[in-house]
C-alpha cells in the first residue's frame, strides 16, 4: 500500500477512511476510490464539503 493519508477527521462520523484495500483475490482497490464511513446519516454539511473536496 502507498503512503497516503487514510483517516479523515469529521464532526459527524468517527470512522472515516479512504481506501486502497486488499481484495479477496489478493489485488488492491485503486487509491481514493473506496470510502469507509461508519455513520453517513450523521455527516454534517461541513463533513459533506470535506468529502466532496477530496474528489477534486
Amino acid at each position: 500500500m502507498s503512503e497516503h493519508v487514510r483517516y479523515i477527521e469529521l464532526e459527524g462520523a468517527a470512522n472515516v477512511r479512504l481506501g486502497e484495500y486488499k481484495t479477496q483475490n489478493g489485488q488492491e482497490t485503486t487509491w481514493h476510490r473506496v470510502l469507509r464511513v461508519d455513520s453517513l446519516h450523521k455527516l454534517t454539511p461541513a463533513d459533506k464539503k470535506v468529502l466532496l473536496d477530496l474528489t477534486k
